[in-house]
């Protein structure tokens, strides 16, 4: 079963650029840093960012043949971050949130909590979650937090 919401990140944001931007946990390495999330982006057209990325895609293909990393996108964010103030300007723009983006596939097999599912959503329009696993809509009973999305969004 897919969960899923279309929204039009931009036009519901009110932003030229939009990504996931929380703060940084230095107990936690990725290279983004929390800076972005590559896995949820959203951009106008001739976004320097993005050009930007694309420009280093299409190098890089000129002269391999297998992707080198699995986080290649990040590292070349990471190079426009670093070096590219512009591209520095249109991250740092995006307002800090989703602090509860982890959160929500952690509880999908236990017992819903209405007052649980209310914070998490206060502050965050985004979860990751997982396909990885399955999970049930009852235990005992009772709703899961995994059964109370389905409930609200259908199978």
């Amino acid at each position: 079963m897919k969960i899923s919401r279309r929204i039009n990140i931009l036009r519901d944001f009110g932003m030229n650029y939009c990504t996931l931007r929380r703060p940084t946990n230095l107990r936690e390495y990725n290279v983004s840093l929390r800076r972005w999330c590559i896995s949820v982006q959203s951009a106008r057209p001739e976004c320097p960012l993005c050009e930007f990325v694309l420009d280093m895609w299409l190098e890089y293909w000129k002269t391999q043949r297998f992707l080198a990393d699995y986080v290649m996108t990040d590292y070349f964010f990471a190079l426009a971050y670093e070096t590219l103030p512009e591209c520095r300007r249109l991250l740092e723009a995006v307002p800090l949130g989703n602090y509860a983006y982890d959160d929500l596939q952690h509880v999908l097999a236990s017992k819903f909590n209405q007052e649980k599912f209310d914070a998490m959503n206060r502050d965050t329009q985004f979860f990751k979650l997982t396909y990885k696993r399955d999970f049930p809509k009852e235990i005992n009973g009772h709703e899961t937090f995994y059964g109370h999305l389905c409930s609200l969004y259908g199978e």
